[in-house]
């Protein structure tokens, strides 16, 4: 039987850093230019992903801001060292 990739592992190969700290998503993206992320058979939007898998569940109201204005990117709160 293979074995299966952690999501966090599969996150991480699709997120290229770039010299000015951004993330760049080098994956899927939707209409909006958000990146998104297959996790438990469905399309998810990456960076909620992202805040889920290592901070905690999104609170309601709470609206997660890409740091770096590029709906492409990962938000950047999310420091390198701890995600790799």
């Amino acid at each position: 039987m293979p074995i299966k990739t952690l999501p966090i592992e599969r996150f991480k190969t699709k997120v290229k850093i770039l010299t000015d700290g951004c993330w760049d998503w080098q994956a899927t993206v939707n209409r909006g230019g958000y990146a998104l992320f297959s996790h438990k058979g469905q399309l998810v939007l990456a960076h909620r992903f992202a805040y889920e898998y290592f901070i905690d569940a999104i609170p309601a109201g709470l609206t997660l801001d890409h740091l770096c204005r590029n709906r492409n990117y990962p938000p950047a709160f999310l420091v390198f060292e701890k995600l790799f």
